[in-house]
């Protein structure tokens, strides 16, 4: 029973700091969102729900603004879990916001391999091959 209140606490704890990092990045309140989104990970960081978070937060204009380190993000969730679309496509816009259209490709290829019916990986697809994906 201890434990279950424990990581309660834990998941409580982690939930507000993703809750703050997201007010940031949405510009609901002053502040840098890396530093909330990142004790969001320290606290539960097998959870790619927050690492999705850190990933969003390091491509908030500002001080910890960091295109690379949100792909760095962004492969360690899809190491850890490979199923998650999310991470993909989240990768695969920033490829193509950032020109690589080929990468951006790929990344959506490696998607569609992992769930080849999902709609928003295929529409995506369709999407870059017509307008290079927004």
């Amino acid at each position: 029973a201890v434990v279950l209140a424990l990581w309660g606490l834990l998941i409580v704890a982690a939930d507000h700091s993703y809750l703050v990092s997201r007010m940031r990045f949405r510009g609901d309140s002053i502040g840098d969102p890396v530093p909330p989104a990142a004790a969001a990970v320290r606290l539960v960081p097998f959870d790619p729900f927050y690492r999705l978070g850190l990933a969003y937060a390091h491509l908030v204009p500002g001080p910890n603004v960091s295109r690379e380190r949100s792909l760095e993000v962004l492969d360690e969730i899809l190491a850890r879990e490979p199923s998650s679309v999310a991470a993909y496509l989240e990768k695969a816009a920033i490829q193509a916001g950032a020109g690589e259209l080929d990468a951006a490709r790929e990344t959506l290829a490696e998607a569609r391999a992992v769930a080849p019916m999902n709609r928003l990986v295929i529409s995506s697809q369709a999407q870059l091959a017509t307008n290079g994906m927004e």
